[in-house]
């Protein structure tokens, strides 16, 4: 599975134990669904200067055969202005979404004739 995960990191430098997360949760969906060709993680940083805050987005596109499974979490502010969740959070919730469209793909193809 490691030649087939991509990991993208835009506008913040790659970092070790975020990567470890990420490969964790990618075996984790292989478990889950051994037919997977690949993963590609997007992460990015968005920068908010009126507050000086910055705000993780994570995108993951999942392809198997006849198919594709995409699932974004885009980490929105509290009431204090802040972003609720920070990249490790974020990441987690992603790979939550993907997991939950991986199994309704899988449901489909398997009722499907």
């Amino acid at each position: 599975m490691d030649n087939d995960l991509e990991i993208t990191w835009q506008q913040l430098p790659p970092d070790p134990e975020h990567e470890a997360l990420i490969r964790s949760k990618a075996a984790k969906l292989e478990e889950m669904y051994p037919h997977i060709l690949s993963i590609r993680v997007s992460l990015t940083m968005l920068h908010h200067q009126h507050d000086n805050s910055d705000i993780p987005e994570v995108h993951i596109t999942v392809m198997v055969p006849d198919g594709e499974v995409v699932a974004s979490h885009d980490s929105h502010r509290a009431d204090d202005g802040h972003p609720q969740d920070d990249l490790a959070t974020a990441i987690q919730h992603a790979f939550h979404k993907t997991e939950s469209q991986l199994k309704q793909f899988k449901q489909k193809q398997r009722s499907s004739p």
